[in-house]
């Protein structure tokens, strides 16, 4: 028996939800329906995929496996289908690219801005995620490119540096630090520094950790607090007697905030145009050509002022 496109469908649905009337919902079937369409698909197959009892539901290790290829058939399948109407004039292209919040300020804006206007036909989708939500829709093919701080490793994912960044210190404008023009790592030490929430971007809090191990530091990275926003770190560095340490390209301001270069030799970050390695589309290509030449044409300029 051979598997369905609607089969892998149905199956990506109902590992989502974990829940056969809930998924049902979603794909407007009864739930008789869709138990059937699961009962074939393990036939087919020849394993078990979901395990079920009275109280839950759960993927086996073969359903684990199965997913992973299902949503990446589907997201090569989609890709595959969209560029057939572009070449056939049917419709219009779609790219999905997302970018975290702090880009804004950045390199970003332009790069959109540019590819817009290269390319009008297509149909650019925006989403702003933060770095763990960018690489999970990378590899489950809901997005199409991610702009991101490379702060992570993932066999899956490719990364194409853009332009490297320096972090830079925030502090209050009372803060005895922020009567110097500069300030040297080692002075972090003992100093209550504000991390933010730590599943944003866990492997970013190893490299600052192991950094400071190395000089032999010990900032307070005991303020940590779930917060997501960069205005709201830095209205509590205004606020109290925090430091924030972050990528330069946030260049943010906030009243009785100022921000100090960091002059230790202090690893710097890779800011990327990351894709799936599998699932990279030729439009994707086109959108990661366009941001490497809008970045360099943005690098030269700064030179030349």
């Amino acid at each position: 028996m051979d598997v369905e496109v609607r089969q892998l469908r149905y199956f990506v649905i109902i590992a989502e939800e974990l829940n056969f009337s809930r998924a049902a919902k979603r794909l407007s079937l009864t739930q008789p329906a869709l138990s059937l369409q699961v009962q074939r698909l393990e036939e087919a197959l020849g394993v078990i995929l979901l395990e079920r009892n009275r109280r839950r539901m759960r993927l086996s290790e073969p359903g684990k496996v199965f997913l992973q290829l299902a949503q990446q058939t589907l997201a090569r399948l989609e890709q595959g289908l969209e560029e057939v109407r572009r070449m056939a004039g049917a419709s219009p292209s779609r790219l999905r690219v997302a970018f975290p919040e702090y880009a804004n300020l950045a390199h970003v804006p332009p790069i959109l801005h540019t590819f817009e206007k290269r390319f009008p036909e297509v149909q650019l989708e925006q989403y702003e995620l933060f770095t763990p939500q960018q690489l999970q829709a990378l590899r489950k093919g809901q997005v199409d490119v991610g702009l991101l701080l490379a702060t992570h490793s993932d066999p899956e994912i490719e990364c194409e540096v853009l332009f490297q960044e320096d972090l830079v210190v925030y502090l209050p404008e009372r803060h005895p630090l922020a009567q110097q023009p500069v300030v040297r790592f080692r002075e972090l030490d003992k100093q209550p520094v504000l991390m933010g929430a730590w599943e944003l971007s866990p492997v970013y809090f190893d490299l600052i950790e192991g950094y400071c191990r190395e000089l032999g530091i010990q900032p307070d990275f005991n303020v940590h607090q779930t917060i997501y926003s960069s205005t709201t770190m830095l209205r509590m560095v205004a606020s109290g007697n925090l430091a924030i340490l972050v990528p330069w390209l946030t260049r943010a301001s906030y009243p009785g905030v100022v921000s100090r270069p960091l002059i230790e030799p202090i690893p710097r970050l890779n800011f990327v145009a990351a894709y799936s390695k599998d699932l990279i589309s030729p439009l994707a290509r086109q959108f990661v050509e366009v941001a490497k030449e809008v970045v360099e044409e943005m690098e030269l300029q700064k030179i030349d002022g």
